[in-house]
């Protein structure tokens, strides 16, 4: 969990340390309930489009397969873990905060990245 906390910090710099010529805010860990509970690490939203950031701070070999939908590590060691697919936990989060946004009768395009820190 720390190291996901510290990827979110990475990612957090690269907002500090840059100006954008757009009116934004960001939001960090952002815990809301839709038809669901469910957590963004990382929101940018503008007064056009919000931008959903998944950040992963993962060390060793990643592999993303489909089918099962997963994250596979493999740690310098050889150690193997596994892990929900990041792309199906963007894909899940866009859809929820898109319902969440029209429950409040707004609506506004959703997209996704995955950020590895």
């Amino acid at each position: 969990m720390q190291a996901g906390f510290g990827g979110e910090q990475e990612l957090d710099k690269i907002f500090e340390r840059y100006s954008f010529s757009v009116n934004y805010r960001v939001f960090h860990d952002l815990s809301l309930i839709s038809s669901t509970p469910f957590q963004l690490d990382t929101l940018y939203i503008t007064p056009w489009y919000a931008l959903i950031f998944e950040v992963k701070n993962m060390s060793g070999e990643l592999l993303v397969t489909d089918n099962p939908p997963q994250l596979i590590q493999t740690s310098e060691s050889g150690q193997v873990s596994r892990f929900q697919s990041p792309i199906t936990q963007l894909e899940n989060n866009c859809a929820l905060f898109t319902e969440w946004l029209r429950q409040r009768d707004f609506t506004l395009p959703v997209y996704g990245a995955i950020v590895l820190a």
